[in-house]
Protein backbone atom coordinates (compact mmCIF):
# COMPACT_ATOMS: atom_id res chain seq x y z
CA UNK A 1 0.00 0.00 0.00
CA UNK A 2 1.27 3.86 -0.96
CA UNK A 3 2.56 5.15 2.63
CA UNK A 4 0.07 8.37 2.08
CA UNK A 5 -2.93 5.36 2.30
CA UNK A 6 -4.34 4.61 5.82
CA UNK A 7 -4.76 0.62 6.17
CA UNK A 8 -7.12 -0.84 8.70
CA UNK A 9 -3.78 -2.99 10.21
CA UNK A 10 -4.38 -2.29 13.71
CA UNK A 11 -7.60 -2.67 14.66
CA UNK A 12 -8.87 -1.54 17.87
CA UNK A 13 -5.28 -0.63 19.49
CA UNK A 14 -3.25 1.86 21.57
CA UNK A 15 0.44 2.32 22.50
CA UNK A 16 1.64 4.44 24.96
CA UNK A 17 -1.03 5.91 25.64
CA UNK A 18 -2.12 6.82 21.51
CA UNK A 19 -4.91 5.17 20.51
CA UNK A 20 -6.08 3.92 17.15
CA UNK A 21 -3.02 3.47 15.40
CA UNK A 22 -3.97 2.84 11.88
CA UNK A 23 -3.16 6.51 11.81
CA UNK A 24 0.07 6.68 13.32
CA UNK A 25 1.66 3.37 11.83
CA UNK A 26 2.56 1.08 8.78
CA UNK A 27 1.51 -2.48 9.69
CA UNK A 28 3.61 -5.22 8.27
CA UNK A 29 2.00 -8.58 7.53
CA UNK A 30 3.64 -12.20 7.82
CA UNK A 31 2.12 -15.21 6.08
CA UNK A 32 1.72 -18.27 9.04
CA UNK A 33 -1.55 -20.35 9.66
CA UNK A 34 -1.73 -18.96 13.46
CA UNK A 35 -2.21 -20.38 16.75
CA UNK A 36 -6.05 -21.65 15.39
CA UNK A 37 -4.57 -23.67 12.13
CA UNK A 38 -1.47 -25.14 13.10
CA UNK A 39 0.92 -22.24 14.33
CA UNK A 40 4.25 -23.03 11.84
CA UNK A 41 7.61 -21.87 12.31
CA UNK A 42 8.56 -18.71 10.14
CA UNK A 43 10.99 -19.14 7.11
CA UNK A 44 14.35 -18.08 6.81
CA UNK A 45 13.43 -16.20 3.96
CA UNK A 46 10.64 -13.89 5.74
CA UNK A 47 13.02 -12.93 8.54
CA UNK A 48 15.35 -12.11 5.57
CA UNK A 49 13.21 -9.66 3.72
CA UNK A 50 11.73 -8.89 6.86
CA UNK A 51 14.71 -7.68 7.93
CA UNK A 52 15.66 -5.64 4.81
CA UNK A 53 12.16 -3.97 4.68
CA UNK A 54 12.41 -2.75 8.91
CA UNK A 55 15.75 -1.14 7.64
CA UNK A 56 14.64 0.30 4.42
CA UNK A 57 11.59 2.19 7.11
CA UNK A 58 13.66 2.58 9.53
CA UNK A 59 15.83 5.07 7.40
CA UNK A 60 13.90 6.40 5.24
CA UNK A 61 10.79 6.98 8.60
CA UNK A 62 13.10 7.89 10.70
CA UNK A 63 11.80 4.70 13.45
CA UNK A 64 13.63 4.28 16.12
CA UNK A 65 14.12 -0.09 17.37
CA UNK A 66 12.01 0.92 20.55
CA UNK A 67 8.80 2.03 18.18
CA UNK A 68 9.37 -1.57 16.77
CA UNK A 69 6.17 -3.45 18.09
CA UNK A 70 4.14 -6.43 17.68
CA UNK A 71 0.29 -7.04 17.24
CA UNK A 72 0.30 -8.26 20.46
CA UNK A 73 1.68 -5.22 22.16
CA UNK A 74 -0.86 -2.87 20.91
CA UNK A 75 -4.40 -5.21 20.66
CA UNK A 76 -2.89 -7.63 23.82
CA UNK A 77 -6.64 -8.99 24.74
CA UNK A 78 -7.37 -9.45 20.92
CA UNK A 79 -4.32 -10.48 19.51
CA UNK A 80 -1.10 -12.95 20.27
CA UNK A 81 0.87 -12.13 16.63
CA UNK A 82 3.47 -12.97 15.82
CA UNK A 83 3.71 -15.51 18.64
CA UNK A 84 6.40 -17.20 20.63
CA UNK A 85 7.62 -19.17 17.13
CA UNK A 86 8.74 -15.46 15.75
CA UNK A 87 12.45 -14.95 16.80
CA UNK A 88 12.94 -11.45 16.71
CA UNK A 89 17.11 -11.80 17.48
CA UNK A 90 16.67 -13.05 13.93
CA UNK A 91 15.97 -9.46 12.87
CA UNK A 92 19.15 -7.83 14.50
CA UNK A 93 16.99 -5.09 16.32
CA UNK A 94 16.78 -4.85 20.46
CA UNK A 95 13.38 -5.70 21.81
CA UNK A 96 12.67 -4.03 24.68
CA UNK A 97 10.95 -4.80 27.77
CA UNK A 98 7.44 -2.79 27.52
CA UNK A 99 6.33 -3.99 30.88
CA UNK A 100 8.77 -1.93 32.50
CA UNK A 101 8.58 1.15 30.65
CA UNK A 102 5.19 2.60 31.52
CA UNK A 103 6.01 6.26 31.54
CA UNK A 104 7.42 6.44 28.69
CA UNK A 105 5.93 8.89 26.00
CA UNK A 106 5.48 8.12 22.49
CA UNK A 107 7.88 10.71 20.69
CA UNK A 108 7.01 9.43 17.01
CA UNK A 109 4.11 8.74 15.89
CA UNK A 110 5.93 6.44 13.27
CA UNK A 111 5.48 3.05 14.51
CA UNK A 112 5.97 -0.33 12.73
CA UNK A 113 4.41 -3.58 13.86
CA UNK A 114 4.02 -7.01 12.87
Amino acid sequence: MCPKFKGWHAGISEWKNVKNLNDYSIGIELENKGHEHGYTNFTNSQYHKLKKLIKFLKFNYFIKDEDIIFHSDIAPNRKKDPGEKFIVKKLGIKRFNFHQRKNLVLMTFKIIWF
